[in-house]
């Protein structure tokens, strides 16, 4: 009997076969069919001359499902949810991209918003029905979708992973009402908290469901017609993402399970190479045509995560194997960007038109044309002889690098051979070093067709000295296919202590989820050995708001010996535990269907201590004399394989550097130890050294986010995202920032300079310096920063930043930033400059000072801890980078990063058209007057400098709206950005062009003891008045005005449950400004702003709430030719008693227009009684509707927040008709709000334009201008 596997690749369809009986193994590799892949599979199959009667065992994986959502060509699905949280997936995660590029765009959600019902319904967090479904209103939902010719139904309810009741009924409602109807319910395909990500993996399921279900049915159908009957055993199993095989029945229920089937499969191959050789520690990386995929094996177990993004901000969780890809394979184009560095991928020249080399018209220089400029490709014998490369046509297309450079073309050809190394190198680092493991102890075991060549040398990167080269390297995921066991996960939320839990009701838990995965395996015995279950959980400490995933094993659940898994897993990851109890928030069991083990053929003839015979040798621009080349079908088990080498076969190459050791084993692998583990000797900094240095920079400073968030305590560091990291050189420039809040970055400058001045000369190994104070370089005080010098051999050689936003940091009011304060002591507490640790350790005194001075000191401490944690990994990254290239590289290398963000910065410059520009606005109400507080901004660019004069802005005032210097100069520092450099980041470079006049003593530079807390959130005034100034002579380039800051309050109040005090920090976006030919986001950061909008479900367990709704307000974006973004409206239910209070702007002054457009609808702070919203102003009597404190709040409450809309672009007369009929279809405006706002009349009936009535109302409104 036979068993086949079938990966279906973008270019290519590999087919492995196993002869049970024989033990032979035979491939067969043909085009991938794009159109139809079962096409190609079927192909593959008459090709391998397969007999569907001798198969046993059928697997095959597809990236259907993901080519789906890239080619948005699901089924055309609707979504039903609670009444108020339509807009689920229109808010997404709330974050841009990249820090200052305001002209990004959302990726489109797979459901219009014309598609999407909400229904009465609500459960609370503990699953208790707070409003019983309305199954009339379901039924007339069901209706309405039918008729929109919806075929698939995804249904996702607050808190619905909970207690799935309501979702059920509604399913049992659409099987009557519509049995033709595909139906996803997120309590059966993802029944975890967090309602983005849970409706976002529902939806995905229903938009795939019916093409799955189709492809399954046709193929299995084909099969069947190609033999007796087709395969046995129930038909084909599907390769799924968590690193097992699935019957086409589970295949077509789960769709979500198929997403990354192709790379787990490879993952899959390379452990059970390990099982035959006894390497239980892998890396895998499978370098293909477009991406570098890789994956650790740790014990001979792949590592799983939970959530994959199939783009940015969409996400499907469901387990999978975690292998990170980036763009970094054989197709990958090089460039030089605007700083002038070379650039590696991720764009790539694909298989149509391909590499230059190719001859198929592809110009761009890729890795392959790389590749064969340095002589490690034969040009005449391109896999086996089927294809020939142009060695011309791969020089011409490097050439334009070369000269860029200044230097010969095989050359800037390994300078694109170093850099593509290292970024294969940092995505291994991601994988290993930031889990807290080693690399140098795995095994490296490169696959896929570029794989091997790139091998040794990015084993070098990484110093890891040993590299198995798998036979069948470029089939092995069809080889990982014949391996894959039957598996099954289930899953379910608990959050709950592991305190609260006996060992008896725990057990129950894992049973019952066990049960219903062994369920599925129920009816696919055929073929199996044995079953087994594993058990695993998702846990953190009490207060965390990120989980890891610890194994647990069946007869050690006890309380004493979960904890010891959960802080074993929590040591190896983070180097320390924190002893404190911990939570179990989801837990996991898996049924594994185990198939009979195959066995690879062995060499027959034996091990031979013969020396290999080259087939000849070829000249590379490694060496200066050729290196012999070696066919691999000659090697033979036992052969020792001189280096430097080059080893060919039919569709794969491998290059075998100096200083290493190669044998051929029983298999036929080559296995290889690296004995100069040093890439290549850099004498001094070459510009693709100096790249590769500032990349290790920049990867270092996104890893320091990811210690931050996983470690953190408070929902601002782990869910919101507030807060930034950097690393600087040892005179305090910034070189290098992360991903976070744009106007961090700006402030970090000036307060790492605060903390030099004060400590300079006295620094030692293991100090951290703790800021806050405005008046000492701080932004304001809720913005703490934690640096940390870094030494080296006793030299200090730079430091290491992270600011973040503390929920509380005592004052007057919870959070640190009154509405009402009026001197900078009330504000918060003031830290200057002091050593939090010192050689190490901390210092009590002060930490003991600033926990006595918060209200949630545990909380405090432990993102104190999470900011430490960051630093601490910046360290060691550096001192990694030191051992590889040395210390003076380094250091000559953070001038270079310096130098680039100069150089990349001056040419903007100098490419943007010198003027001038002034635009004004103004900060409405100060918590005590209705005053309104002038900025005035003036912008001159003139070469390559730029000039920003604020002086015309107010004095300073003795509320609480004046800004910090610090902050002022970050939000200008942000609007330039957006401007002038949209894509990069800012560096102290940057600055060195900037001049700024922020007049001592006024409203932007203030003199102590002005209060400036809820400056920082005016002053966002500042960021869009010079945004808006540079409109003058750049319209294309600017925006109108965003909503103004993100509505923040704090709420504080008493848990008499657990004796404690509460601070929520609430805060939400709004409607992101119009630009020149795109409407602006709607409830999206404003521009200094990029954080992530917080799960609501989690708020509600977290905090005394129950969220009513959240979504975006029709007709609050700004009318214009470009509509502003929609302002977000969200209502809650207060559980206990609070004091409430607000920062905030922009409630009375509408977020302005541009070029005509209007502006966005205010701010509004709301108490709802019996449906009546009355603003907190009125309700209060007081002078300023957004700046107040400490307002008593009484349980039973309902509250709303609606955020501001963002301002128009263009006369709203001139906007497409087509856009304001979809504005009404999708609910962004309304019938009145088209006429009124934009002249356009709707029939109610049609939801389309009367042409003729539109045109005269247009006629007349322009008339009564």
């Amino acid at each position: 009997m036979l068993r086949v596997g079938v990966d279906i690749g973008g270019t290519f369809t590999d087919l492995m076969t196993f002869d049970e009986s024989s033990g032979s193994v035979s491939r067969t590799k043909v085009p991938t069919t794009p159109r139809a892949p079962d096409e190609g599979l079927l192909s593959a199959c008459r090709d391998a001359g397969v007999d569907m009667a001798q198969v046993s065992h059928f697997v095959h994986g597809t990236t259907l499902v993901t080519n789906l959502v890239i080619e948005r060509a699901g089924s055309n699905v609707g979504l039903i949810t609670t009444k108020g949280f339509r807009d689920v997936l229109l808010l997404q995660t709330g974050q841009r991209s990249t820090n200052f590029n305001l002209q990004w765009e959302r990726n489109r959600p797979l459901v219009p918003r014309h598609l999407i019902v909400g229904v009465n319904e609500r459960t609370d967090k503990n699953g208790n029905v707070v409003t019983p479904l309305d199954e009339d209103e379901v039924a007339r939902a069901v209706g309405y979708l039918m008729e929109k010719g919806v075929e698939s139904v995804a249904v996702c309810l607050f808190n619905a992973y909970i207690n799935g009741d309501h979702e059920r009924r509604i399913g049992q409602i659409l099987q009557q009402q519509a049995p033709h109807a595909y139906v996803s319910l997120s309590s059966q395909v993802d029944p975890r908290i967090r309602e983005y990500p849970r409706a976002s993996t529902t939806v995905l399921n229903a938009y795939a469901m019916p093409k799955v279900y189709g492809y399954v049915d046709r193929l299995e159908k084909a099969l069947s017609q190609e033999g007796d009957g087709g395969p046995p055993g129930g038909g084909v199993r599907y390769m799924h993402s968590g690193g097992g095989v699935i019957p086409s029945s589970v295949a077509r229920q789960r769709p979500i399970s198929l997403v990354e089937s192709g790379p787990a499969a490879g993952v899959l191959a390379c452990r059970y190479l390990g099982q035959r050789l006894g390497i239980q520690d892998i890396i895998t990386a499978d370098m293909g045509g477009t991406s570098f995929d890789v994956c650790m094996i740790r014990g001979g177990t792949p590592e799983i995560k939970d959530t994959t993004d199939v783009e940015f901000a969409i996400p499907v969780r469901s387990d999978s194997i975690d292998v990170v890809s980036i763009g970094a394979g054989g197709g990958s184009i090089a460039w030089v960007d605007e700083g002038g560095t070379l650039q590696v991928g991720p764009r790539s020249a694909g298989a149509d038109p391909g590499p230059a080399c190719y001859g198929a018209g592809g110009t761009e220089p890729t890795v392959t044309d790389a590749n064969l400029v340095l002589g490690l490709l034969d040009a005449e014998n391109f896999l086996g002889g089927r294809s020939r490369l142009d060695p011309s046509q791969a020089e011409n297309a490097i050439a334009p690098i070369a000269k860029h450079f200044g230097m010969p073309t095989h050359q800037a050809a390994r300078g694109i051979y170093d850099i593509v190394n290292v970024n294969m190198a940092q995505a291994v680092r991601q994988v290993t070093v930031q889990k807290g493991i080693d690399p140098r102890e795995f095994t490296l075991i490169p696959f896929g067709g570029a794989g091997a060549q790139h091998a040794i040398d990015t084993a070098r990167e990484l110093d890891i000295s040993s590299v198995l080269f798998p036979v069948n390297a470029s089939t092995l995921s069809a080889l990982g296919m014949l391996t894959a066991d039957l598996t099954y996960t289930e899953s379910r939320t608990l959050s709950q202590a592991l305190s609260d839990l006996t060992t008896e009701s725990l057990q129950r838990e894992f049973q019952a989820l066990e049960a219903r995965a062994t369920a599925s395996l129920q009816g696919e015995e055929a073929g199996l050995t044995g079953t087994e279950v594993s058990w695993m959980t998702d846990a953190r400490y009490v207060g965390q708001s990120w989980e890891i995933r610890v194994p647990i094993d069946p007869n050690k659940l006890s309380h004493d010996g979960v904890y010891e898994a959960f802080e074993n897993v929590y040591r190896q990851r983070y180097g320390m535990v924190l002893g404190d109890p911990i939570e179990l928030v989801n837990i996991h069991a898996t049924a594994t269907g185990r198939i009979q083990s195959l066995e690879l053929p062995r060499d027959s003839v034996g091990p031979t201590t013969e020396t290999p015979t080259p087939k000849g040798r070829r000249k590379t621009a490694f060496y200066d004399d050729p290196v012999p080349v070696y066919d691999r079908e000659t090697l033979r088990q036992g052969m020792t394989i001189p280096s430097p080498c080059i080893v060919q076969e039919v569709d794969n190459t491998i290059f075998l550097p100096h200083g290493c050791t190669s044998r051929v084993d029983e298999y036929g692998n080559i296995r290889t130890t690296i004995t100069e583990t040093t890439a290549r000797k850099v004498e001094e900094l070459d510009p693709f050294t100096a790249e590769i240095i500032r990349s290790y920079l920049i990867s270092t400073v996104e890893e320091m986010m990811k210690s931050t968030t996983s470690a953190a305590y408070s929902s601002t560091f782990a869910e919101r995202l507030d807060f930034t990291c950097g690393v600087f050189d040892s005179q305090g420039r910034m070189v290098a920032q992360s991903q976070g809040i744009p106007t961090h970055a700006g402030t970090m400058m000036d307060s790492m300079m605060a903390c030099i001045n004060a400590f300079e000369g006295t620094f030692q190994e293991g100090d951290a310096v703790i800021l806050n104070d405005v008046y000492q370089g701080g932004s304001h005080q809720p913005d703490v920063m934690i640096m940390r010098p870094i030494f080296y051999e006793g030299r200090l050689i730079a430091f290491s930043a992270n600011r973040g936003h503390w929920t509380d940091i005592g004052g007057m009011t919870a959070g640190g930033f009154s509405g009402t304060a009026r001197h900078v002591v009330q504000e918060a507490l003031n830290i200057p400059p002091a050593k939090i640790f010192e050689a190490g350790v901390v210092s009590v005194p002060i930490r003991d000072f600033i926990l006595k001075n918060v209200r949630i000191p545990h909380q405090i401490w432990g993102d104190i801890q999470s900011q430490m944690a960051a630093n601490l990994t910046a360290e060691r990254r550096l001192k990694t980078l030191i051992e590889k290239y040395g210390l003076e590289m380094v250091l000559n290398g953070m001038d270079a990063a310096l130098d680039y963000g100069r150089r990349r910065f001056r040419q903007k410059l100098l490419e943007m058209p010198d003027g001038k520009g002034k635009a004004v606005d103004f900060i409405d109400t100060d918590g005590y007057t209705d005053h309104l507080w002038r900025v005035e901004v003036a912008v001159e660019k003139k070469g390559d400098r730029i000039k920003i004069d604020c002086t015309g802005s107010d004095p300073q005032t003795y509320a609480v709206v004046n800004s910090s210097l610090v902050s002022s100069k970050a939000n200008i520092y942000v609007a330039i950005m957006s401007v002038v450099d949209p894509g990069s980041f800012i560096n102290s470079g940057v600055t060195e062009m900037i001049d700024l006049v922020l007049p001592q003593g006024s409203i932007v530079n203030p003199n102590y003891p002005a209060p400036v807390s809820a400056g920082w959130y005016a002053m966002l005034v500042l960021c869009d008045a010079t945004i808006a100034a540079f409109g003058d002579w750049l319209p294309d380039r600017v925006t109108a005005s965003s909503h103004g800051d993100r509505d923040n309050t704090t709420w504080w109040g008493f848990n008499p449950e657990t004796g404690k005090e509460w601070v929520w920090y609430w805060s939400q976006h709004g409607g992101a400004g119009a630009r020149a030919t795109k409407d602006g986001e709607a409830v999206a950061p404003n521009p200094r702003n990029n954080s992530r909008i917080p799960s609501l479900e989690l708020w509600e367990r977290e905090y005394p709430v129950l969220f009513k709704g959240y979504e975006a307000a029709q007709d609050s974006g700004g009318p214009g030719r470009q509509r502003g973004g929609l302002a977000g409206y969200q209502e809650f239910l207060l559980m206990e008693d609070a004091l409430f209070s607000a920062a905030s702007t922009r409630h009375i002054l509408k977020p302005k227009g541009i070029f005509g457009g209007g502006g966005g609808a205010v701010h509004a702070f709301v108490r709802v009684d019996d449906g009546n919203p009355r603003t907190i102003q009125e309700l209060f009597d007081l002078p300023s509707p957004s700046k107040f404190s400490n307002l008593s709040m009484k349980k039973g409450g309902v509250f709303a927040c609606a955020s501001g809309g963002g301002g128009g672009y263009g006369d709203p007369l001139e906007r497409e008709v087509e856009k304001v009929e979809l504005d009404v279809l999708e609910g962004y405006v309304s019938l009145e709000g088209a006429r009124r706002d934009y002249g356009v009349h709707i029939d109610p009936d049609t939801g389309k334009a009367d042409r003729a009535r539109t045109e005269e109302l247009r006629r007349e409104m322009r008339a009564a201008r």
